[in-house]
């Protein structure tokens, strides 16, 4: 099998994660926030840490964009950060802890595509950080957004029930 297909496989994965533990009327709420703090975030990120030689994606094949980053890639980190979000716990002490253990999870994932020469990295101490800090960052902006306030009402709605003519 190709290299360059192993994205499309962490993708679906994600994908399928998504649509299985998020509930059904959410899926819009959370993955329009995994897209801005999942898949856009990504973008600008390889995109820095690319040209300061920290990241680097390899063996892409026709996925590649412009010679920088797989295709898929901001697809995965949407559906990621869609799951990261809907179980972001409310309790300081879990909170922490939570965003550690998906900061050293990305770690994982990120060696084992780099073990598979997909992805690579120069420092994992850097990249453990950054992890950090984008994880608190999306927690932060997630908490704090006013939207998620004013639209709770309107989310938590049944959805319509189709008319029945019996």
């Amino acid at each position: 099998m190709d290299k360059s297909y192993l994205y499309i496989i962490l993708t679906a994965i994600t994908g399928f994660g998504f649509l299985l533990l998020i509930p059904k009327h959410q899926y819009k709420r959370y993955f329009l926030y995994g897209v801005v703090l999942g898949g856009i975030v990504d973008i600008a990120l390889v995109l820095t840490l690319t040209l300061l030689g920290q990241v680097r994606y390899d063996n892409m094949g026709h996925f590649s964009v412009f010679g920088l980053i797989h295709a898929f890639a901001p697809v995965s980190w949407s559906f990621t950060f869609a799951m990261f979000l809907y179980f972001l716990p409310k309790r300081t002490t879990f909170f922490w802890l939570y965003i550690f253990a998906f900061a050293v999870l990305n770690l994982k994932v990120a060696t084992i595509m780099q073990s598979y020469a997909t992805y690579g990295y120069s420092n994992a101490f850097v990249l453990t950080i950054i992890f950090l800090l984008w994880g608190y960052g999306a927690a932060y902006v997630y908490r704090r957004d006013p939207q998620v306030k004013l639209l709770r009402p309107v989310l938590q709605k049944p959805l319509k029930k189709p008319d029945n003519d019996d």
